[in-house]
């Protein structure tokens, strides 16, 4: 289940016009890790505006529908 946080950013995405999927699962390639980890969101815009896509590594919500797609780690 989902924690609050997650439901927020994923309201927030849906909202502004992305389709979100949730519990991406991927395997770990690195020698340290093993198993299955998963992903919080992965998010695609269905009308970017390609005409402004996002400059800064910090995005504000102006930037938001700049993005074409991404994948989200949600951290409380």
């Amino acid at each position: 289940m989902p924690d609050i946080n997650e439901t927020i950013v994923r309201h927030f995405f849906e909202l502004t016009g992305f389709l979100v999927r949730t519990n991406v699962k991927y395997k770990l390639t690195k020698a340290k890790g093993s198993g299955d980890s998963d992903i919080d969101l992965v998010v695609y815009n269905l009308d970017p505006h390609k005409d402004h896509p996002p400059h800064d590594f910090v995005l504000a919500r102006d930037d938001v529908p700049g993005i074409e797609r991404a994948i989200v780690e949600v951290k409380g």
